[in-house]
């Protein structure tokens, strides 16, 4: 399982590796709700396919107190997230990374800044580390740095820096 508390400590999102439901946990009443069912129709060799994705990351967005930042996966691809979704209460953002690029395994959020930085091993060779931009129309990709290639590594902010743990 992948658990994560909403910003305001309001929700417990649950994702469920294996499965693809997204739910949440009213923390008050101890209520369970679907968010959302992680099945996508997709383009795929000019046919139309329904592929089934699991949560992979979760991030809490303090701009979005009742929502959540969802990195998805499917069961066929290395453990990195293969779309990003903003959840608004259970209400999905338009603006979404979609599941062919953009690939991020760790996610850190900049606060106040509506910035979200992601690595993964699959963009070594690209980038590496890839800066997204959150806001009410959802997340759109803004930027991918040449630096930290290499291995899988995981980022983290803290006072306004953003690190690495070998840094």
């Amino acid at each position: 399982h992948v658990l994560r508390f909403s910003a305001n400590y309001k929700y417990l999102y649950v994702g469920y590796l294996g499965s693809e439901r997204l739910d949440r946990i009213e923390m008050a009443s101890r209520q369970v709700e679907t968010v959302a069912r992680l099945d996508f129709n997709v383009e795929h060799f000019e046919e139309t396919n329904v592929f089934y994705y699991q949560v992979d990351e979760m991030l809490p967005l303090p701009d979005f107190p009742d929502g959540i930042l969802v990195g998805t996966r499917d069961n066929f691809v290395r453990p990195e997230t293969r779309g990003l979704f903003v959840f608004d209460g259970q209400q999905v953002l338009p603006e979404q990374i979609d599941f062919s690029s953009h690939t991020s395994r760790s996610l850190a959020y900049h606060a106040n800044s509506g910035k979200i930085y992601g690595y993964g091993h699959d963009h070594r060779h690209k980038g590496g580390l890839l800066r997204y931009r959150v806001d009410a129309r959802g997340v759109q990709l803004q930027a991918a740095f040449v630096l930290l290639n290499g291995l899988r590594r995981e980022v983290s902010t803290f006072r306004d820096r953003l690190y690495h743990p070998q840094w």
